[in-house]
């Protein structure tokens, strides 16, 4: 069913089957952070600028994974891509009810459609091009950011509308993410008469 795709049942416990999903992906980067260990045989043989330089350049690549661990939403599967956005925007209509500031929901599709040209792509290049190990490249960034991209364009205004509709009339998550699938399909059934 559609409400076992979601990781979770919208009240904070994990669905099984995408709980194994999380574990593989918990796995790819707990392999790299293993790569980035230093280790001391590594530098005795290293002078002090080349330390330095070597150091410099873990401490790069890092801040880098940081970086994507922080969106890593948007570098995943289009499910995922819409829960995390659907709960951003959910956080953000909470500081707007508390006057914290505007209603974002008139730009929000194009506000993503930006965020993801002009931050998530040239990150997940940059990431993917720190390192050379090839397992990274098995988590696919660029090419998850750009499906999701390439979707949000097509689908991005439709979706939007779900959102705000769903949140002001206080329907659960579950429910309003169910809807933006189902408002897929339709649109994919559309396509193919």
């Amino acid at each position: 069913s559609t409400a076992d795709s979601w990781d979770g049942d919208g009240k904070g416990q994990p669905s099984p089957r995408c709980g194994s999903r999380r574990r593989k992906s918990m796995d790819s980067f707990d392999e790299m952070a293993k790569h980035l260990k230093i280790r001391q045989h590594d530098l005795r043989n290293l002078s002090e600028e080349d330390a330095g330089a070597w150091n410099g350049g873990v401490r790069v690549a890092i801040e880098h994974l940081m970086q994507v661990a922080d969106i890593a939403h948007l570098m995943q599967s289009w499910e995922n891509f819409l829960k995390w956005n659907f709960r951003l925007y959910k956080e953000l209509m909470k500081c707007h009810a508390d006057e914290l500031m505007p209603d974002t929901s008139n730009g929000w599709a194009r506000a993503q459609t930006d965020f993801i040209i002009n931050y998530v792509l040239p990150l997940a290049c940059r990431t993917i091009s720190i390192f050379e190990d090839d397992r990274l490249f098995k988590l696919n960034l660029v090419e998850n950011a750009q499906e999701n991209l390439d979707r949000w364009i097509k689908e991005g205004d439709t979706i939007t509308g779900i959102f705000v509709s769903g949140y002001q009339n206080n329907d659960s998550e579950i429910d309003i993410l169910a809807n933006c699938l189902a408002e897929e399909a339709s649109m994919e059934e559309e396509h193919d008469c």
